[in-house]
C-alpha cells in the first residue's frame, strides 16, 4: 500500500494543500511550518486507534483565514488521502472496496470531514454551535459516512 496524494482544506495552517506523493516521501521543514499538522491530518483519516474524541476537532483546528468563529459560520475541514498498490492484499481490498476511484492503476480515496451535520427543523444555519458539528470518514466522493 502506498499513499499517492494528500489534499487538505481549512485545517490549521494547511489550507488548500494538494500534495502528490511519489517514491518514499520525506517531510522536512523549519519549525512551525506544519510538519506535525501534516502528520496529524493523515492520522485523522487513517489511524483506526484514534478515539472519537480525538477526531472531534475544535475551533483552533480551523485555518485562521476563516475568521474568529468558523463553526458559527458553518465552515468545514476536509482531508483526503489517495492510496495505490493494495490490490494484492485481500484484507485491504475488502476494507477499501467502497473507496475505489480508479481501476488502472487501482486507487482508493478516503476522506475525513469535520463539519456541521444536518440541521434540526427548528435550527437555522446562522445558529450553528460546536454541538452541531461532527466528523465522518467516507470513501470516494460519497458522504456515506462511517461516523460514531
Amino acid at each position: 500500500m502506498r499513499l499517492t496524494r494528500l489534499t487538505i482544506q481549512n485545517f490549521r495552517n494547511l489550507d488548500g494543500v494538494d500534495i502528490p506523493f511519489a517514491g518514499s516521501p520525506v517531510i522536512v521543514g523549519e519549525n512551525r511550518v506544519g510538519k506535525s499538522n501534516l502528520v496529524h491530518a493523515i492520522r485523522l483519516v487513517l489511524d483506526s486507534s484514534l478515539s472519537n474524541a480525538a477526531r472531534r476537532l475544535r475551533t483552533e483546528d480551523f485555518s485562521d483565514h476563516l475568521g474568529p468563529d468558523p463553526i458559527a459560520d458553518g465552515a468545514e475541514i476536509r482531508i483526503s488521502v489517495e492510496i495505490e498498490d493494495f490490490g494484492d492484499d485481500g484484507r485491504l481490498m475488502a476494507a477499501l472496496r467502497h473507496a475505489i476511484v480508479s481501476g488502472d492503476p487501482l486507487r482508493a480515496r478516503i476522506t475525513y470531514r469535520f463539519g456541521p451535520g444536518e440541521l434540526a427543523e427548528d435550527e437555522e444555519e446562522h445558529e450553528l454551535s460546536a454541538d452541531a458539528y461532527g466528523w465522518t470518514i467516507y470513501g470516494r466522493d460519497d458522504e456515506d459516512a462511517t461516523s460514531p
